[in-house]
């Protein structure tokens, strides 16, 4: 069944994409970075989890 294995790869998801967003947040508020330069990063890094963990191919699954 791929619905253990999309909810793990859902829970590793949403905890990296809380983290790349809060970095990003962080890194702006604090000057570290301009907001676009920030949020930037942030994408490049849920795209990469998206790509490791094959979240389409798991999605498709999901769906079919």
């Amino acid at each position: 069944s791929t619905q253990g294995v999309s909810s793990a790869a859902s829970d590793v998801y949403k905890r990296q994409v809380n983290e790349a967003f809060g970095t990003a947040l962080e890194q702006g508020m604090l000057g570290a970075k301009s907001p676009k330069d920030a949020l930037a990063e942030a994408n490049a890094k849920i795209q990469k989890v998206i790509d490791r963990e094959d979240l389409p191919k798991v999605r498709a699954e999901m769906n079919g």
